[in-house]
């Protein structure tokens, strides 16, 4: 499976949050907290919001509301069919501690009655595609855990379905071999890295050093109303 064919795979749908959305990090004594520091970790949630119908959908609408009380943002929502993309990777979300530096945050719903292994299928795809692209290592693939001690991903930690974390970095690990294996033999090194769909053009990081103090630690609430979706969004994984 090429690149483009694993990223086709993922159903990708964006709708970036506005830059003065309510639960995008908001300035902290004169200094923007707009981007990342530096791209150097991909953190893993589940959303812990077990209702019927919290699927990505929901948790796109919970976003464009203002991400609840705790005003909380991540990058990509995945469910069983879909996922959502809610801001760029070099843009700073809230939602794991010292993560929201320096990390890529992407939920994944377990909402009742949904295919938890399809959900987690796609997430892994995802994961393999955001390695290939940023060529990040695969042990910078964390969990919220890693950053803060909270229980999550709670089910994938504890294994339930028979999947635990271990399983899940093989998974991502196997999509992200065949992405590397599978590109045509007739493409010169030039000519791959001139492949737009292999380059996230938003990835020019700001390298300044901020200071600021670490987010609360978010907690998933109730989804909204449906919100349209931005036409003028970035259509890149």
């Amino acid at each position: 499976m090429w690149r483009k064919e694993l990223g086709a795979s993922l159903n990708l749908n964006v709708d970036i949050l506005p830059m003065d959305a309510p639960n995008r990090p908001q300035p902290r004594n004169g200094r923007d907290r707009t981007y990342l520091d530096a791209l150097n970790y991909i953190t893993v949630h589940e959303t812990d919001n077990t209702r019927r119908g919290a699927d990505a959908d929901a948790h796109r609408r919970f976003l464009n509301n203002g991400g609840g009380t705790r005003r909380v943002s991540w990058h990509y929502t995945v469910d069983e069919n879909k996922i959502w993309k809610h801001l760029r990777l070099n843009e700073r979300g809230i939602h794991a501690n010292a993560g929201n530096r320096q990390s890529v945050g992407i939920e994944t719903c377990v909402d009742a009655g949904s295919d938890l292994n399809a959900t987690r299928d796609r997430a892994a795809r995802l994961v393999a595609v955001l390695l290939y692209d940023t060529g990040l290592p695969i042990d910078r693939v964390v969990q919220h855990n890693f950053w803060s001690g909270k229980n999550c991903p709670r089910r994938l930690r504890a294994g339930v379905l028979g999947v635990n974390w271990m399983d899940f970095i093989n998974l991502v690990a196997g999509y992200l071999d065949l992405a590397r294996k599978s590109v045509p033999k007739y493409l010169s090194e030039e000519v791959k890295e001139a492949e737009p769909d292999q380059v996230i053009n938003d990835l020019q990081l700001d390298s300044i050093v901020r200071e600021e103090g670490f987010e609360d630690d978010p907690h998933i609430g109730i989804p909204e109303e449906l919100l349209s979706v931005d036409p003028e969004a970035d259509l890149r994984v």
